[in-house]
């Protein structure tokens, strides 16, 4: 499946060693991923990277925040500074760039009575200049939820585990299931090759 989605810049907050984007992401596809999602940026002058996603600007930024931690740890955190700075209006602008980009299905799973899904947002559009990324769904009972992000798509299905875990911890995780099979069956390409 391959559709569209509206991309909105909605906030920018200069850092240090930078800028944090927030971008909301509107689908335009009804045989896509259902509900509209935020993701979190950092532009440190040569290339713009997703770090984070979530359903409100704050989750996309507390998502963010935790990843850089994971990764970069000693490092400064942008999304740290940008979430404080939020409480400073005049440090924060609003944007009103908008553009396309393409979402396309790269692979599902079935687990259980669920599906996990993953989706490849490519940005083919030169108003914006983040790098293209994935998105791990969950569909439960016709409702189809983001839990996790990732420059490629098994990082976005490792990502929804984490979320997952986070969130979810005395329940069974459908992205960990979903990663067993496909390591089982050998097929893990096929999210690359769907």
């Amino acid at each position: 499946m391959v559709g569209k989605a509206l991309v909105k810049e909605i906030l920018g907050v200069p850092v240090k060693g930078g800028d944090v984007f927030v971008y909301q992401v509107e689908n335009k596809s009804n045989a896509l991923f259902g509900n509209s999602f935020y993701f979190a940026t950092f532009d440190d002058t040569s290339s713009e990277v997703v770090w984070g996603e979530g359903d409100t600007i704050m989750n996309a930024l507390k998502d963010a925040e935790r990843k850089w931690d994971r990764e970069e740890g000693d490092y400064g955190n942008p999304f740290r500074e940008a979430r404080e700075a939020l409480g400073i209006l005049e440090k924060t602008r609003v944007e009103d760039l908008t553009g396309e980009v393409t979402v396309k299905e790269t692979g599902k799973v079935n687990v259980g009575d669920d599906t996990v899904s993953v989706y490849e947002i490519k940005n083919n559009d030169d108003n914006l200049l983040f790098h293209d990324f994935y998105i791990a769904t969950l569909n439960t009972l016709g409702y189809e939820a983001i839990w996790g992000e990732g420059d490629t798509p098994d990082s976005a299905l490792e990502d929804a585990e984490r979320n997952w875990s986070i969130k979810n911890p005395v329940y069974s995780n459908p992205f960990k299931k979903a990663i067993e099979i496909l390591k089982e069956n050998k097929e893990r390409n096929i999210l690359n090759n769907y």
